[in-house]
């Protein structure tokens, strides 16, 4: 025997109704795509973890760890002052600013990391190598651009990206 709640095919028509509100779909977008990024990270790091040794995978954790604070150092609080002051700037070149001051402090603190990291973390000293060093540097480059939160210019709304 099937037992159908009648109360929850009622509430079928306000979730139809939340559905058409920008708000509430791209906030289930925005859940969706969290909840996808922690499952991919998840079965990465359980494949990495079952190929290489623990040591490696430590480096590797260390590494990431160690770009993204670099680049949340990077943002210097842009993306709310941003939101703040957007009306009584030029969009773009507001936006332009942002993007490209982060982008240059995001490289300035990867190479200041690369010269003390024989100082901060003796077992990584391996990325003072001119291809590893390039690497983290591009890494921790694209990361700043991509996690920098300052929205589009050339909208009328912001987008946040993840």
């Amino acid at each position: 025997m099937i037992i159908v709640d009648v109360g929850a095919i009622k509430n079928l028509g306000g979730f139809k109704r939340y559905s058409k509100d920008t708000l509430y779909r791209n906030s289930f977008y925005m859940i969706i795509n969290k909840g996808l990024v922690a499952a991919t990270g998840l079965v990465f790091w359980v494949i990495a973890a079952r190929f290489y040794s623990v040591s490696n995978i430590g480096l590797a954790t260390t590494l990431i760890s160690a770009s993204m604070l670099i680049t949340s150092f990077s943002t210097f609080g842009f993306e709310i002052s941003l939101v703040r002051f957007l009306k009584s700037f030029d969009r773009a070149k507001a936006f332009y600013t942002c993007l490209f001051f982060t982008m240059g402090s995001s490289f300035f603190l990867a190479i200041l990391y690369i010269v003390f990291v024989r100082y901060l973390s003796p077992d990584l000293s391996f990325i003072q190598e001119t291809a590893y060093a390039i690497f983290f540097i591009l890494f921790t480059v694209i990361d700043s651009i991509r996690s920098s939160r300052f929205g589009t210019p050339n909208t009328h709304s912001f987008r946040t990206y993840s």
